[in-house]
Order: C-alpha cells, then sequence, then structure tokens
C-alpha cells in the first residue's frame, strides 16, 4: 500500500510536468495556408501571432512563410505573445530574392514583462549566402517577443521601409508552469507524509 501511494503521486507528478511542457515547431510552408490568408491574431499552442501592421499574412513566395504587408516590401515587426513561459526559440527567416537581409528577436520575460534582450543576425542573402538564416535563442521564462525583420538588412527595420522577410519556421519549449510544479510537489510531499504516518 504504502509503495503504491507513492508510485501514484511520482507518476501524478511526472504527468503534470509533462503536459504543461515539450517543445512547438511549426513549418509555415506545411501548413496549409493559402498565399495571402491573413493570419493576424493566430494562435499555434500557447502562441498567439499578431503584427505591427494588423495585417499578418501567409506568403507562399520568399520561403513560404509568415510576415507583413502583403503588397510586398513592408517590413512591420511581428509580435508573438505565449499563454506559458517559453524558451530555446529557433527562427528561421529570408525571402530567397537576392538582396541583402538580416532580423532581430526582442524578449520580454515571462509574468513582468521585463525586457530580457534583443539578438540579432548578422546580414545575410545576397551576395553573403545563403538566402535564409537560422537564430537560435538560449533563453527561458520568455513571454513575450518582437519580431524584427529589418529593411534589406538594415536594423532595426522600419515598418514603412522596403526590403523585409518572412519567418518560414518557429521553435520554441514549453516551460511547465508554476501550478504544475506546484501539484507535483504536493503529491510527493503527501506521498512521503503518508508513507511516514504508516511507518510510525
Amino acid at each position: 500500500m504504502k509503495r503504491s501511494s507513492v508510485v501514484l503521486f511520482s507518476m501524478l507528478f511526472v504527468l503534470g510536468l509533462v503536459a504543461q511542457s515539450g517543445a512547438d515547431s511549426y513549418d509555415f510552408s506545411t501548413m496549409g495556408f493559402t498565399d495571402g490568408q491573413n493570419l493576424e491574431g493566430m494562435s499555434l499552442g500557447v502562441a498567439t501571432f499578431t503584427s505591427e501592421t494588423g495585417d499578418l499574412r501567409y506568403y507562399s513566395d520568399y520561403g513560404s512563410g509568415i510576415g507583413t504587408g502583403y503588397g510586398w516590401g513592408a517590413a512591420g515587426d511581428t509580435y508573438i505573445e505565449f499563454a506559458n513561459p517559453v524558451g530555446a526559440l529557433s527562427f528561421t527567416g529570408g525571402d530567397g530574392s537576392g538582396d541583402n537581409d538580416a532580423f532581430a528577436v526582442t524578449l520580454y520575460e515571462f509574468g513582468t514583462d521585463n525586457l530580457m534582450g534583443t539578438w540579432a543576425t548578422p546580414v545575410f542573402g545576397g551576395l553573403a549566402e545563403p538566402e535564409w538564416y537560422t537564430l537560435n535563442i538560449a533563453a527561458s521564462n520568455v513571454g513575450r517577443l518582437i519580431f524584427d525583420p529589418g529593411n534589406s538588412g538594415v536594423l532595426p527595420g522600419t515598418k514603412e521601409g522596403l526590403g523585409g522577410l518572412v519567418i518560414t519556421d518557429i521553435g520554441f519549449s514549453v516551460v511547465p508552469v508554476p501550478g504544475a510544479v506546484l501539484l507535483g510537489v504536493l503529491g510527493l510531499t503527501t506521498a512521503g507524509w503518508r508513507l511516514r504516518r504508516k511507518t510510525t
């Protein structure tokens, strides 16, 4: 009986953590969007996507991804808000059109909205092949971010400027929320208390 209680509560602890954690990865070219489809306010898992210009859309050209300014060339920022804290973020962006490109990602802390920092790519594309770049950020407890697609490799970009790019892929890990951890700790504490009580 003692043993089964410990096993049961340990399983609840693990299941609580697993249910609230994991990795999300999106390749926008495989998600069935149509060219020009409006994605403003789209939710994928714990992430909600909006944009500086209010016209986040899917582009089948330029590497198949999401960006702003459907009359191609605008470079408004993309905003991503997370319902749970996330970490280990990855972004692939570019346009394959032969010009210079660059992008930057600014992160804000989950719960406090404190600025965590900005990570930027080098200039790529054009003569500096390849045409797409993957930026990996080893951060944790991220609550929201701003993705700046730049203007023909110039950062920070402006929404009225030309030479933006699309996000073709995004990935991140979802961090267990404190409630799941608390549930697990309470389960293990209760199991230990019951085990001790039965042995005395």
